[in-house]
């Protein structure tokens, strides 16, 4: 929950905060499906080293939930931000972020298959490219 407010409503709402001099509600809509994102990468982190944590001592949601729940905890956390950018009012956002599915598809093909390596990487990748379609998306529609 603290990289998703950090990293998703935290900088984005409080950078439009800073800049606009009160809050925005739409740079705070905006931010939960990238932060969404953004913990999936954290997520995809804790999968790969679920094991190595564990002979640590370390206790990861990914741990606690186990591997089948954490796949499906993953899913959650890249495929839902599809979903919410249809509530932004507009058709754009959604069109622009529909580029970005076959990135998220792949990601689910690599977790069904259990190549968890290059995981980490691929969903900072994801990110990266659903926030710019996203950003463009947004510009189009406004």
């Amino acid at each position: 929950a603290g990289i998703f407010l950090a990293f998703g409503p935290g900088i984005t709402a409080g950078a439009a905060l800073i800049q606009s001099g009160g809050l925005v509600p739409e740079a705070l809509w905006a931010s939960i499906p990238v932060g969404l994102l953004i913990t999936a990468i954290l997520h995809a982190n804790n999968m790969r080293d679920t094991a190595p944590d564990s002979g640590a001592g370390f206790l990861t949601l990914a741990g606690l939930l186990g591997p089948e729940r954490s796949k499906l905890f993953y899913y959650a956390l890249i495929f839902t931000p599809y979903l919410l950018c249809f509530f932004f009012g507009s058709i754009w956002p959604p069109v622009f972020c529909a580029v970005s599915v076959p990135l998220a598809l792949g990601l689910k093909e690599r977790v069904t298959r259990g190549e968890l390596s290059p995981l980490v990487p691929e969903t900072a990748r994801l990110v990266a490219v659903y926030g710019l379609l996203l950003s463009g998306g947004l510009y189009i529609a406004h």
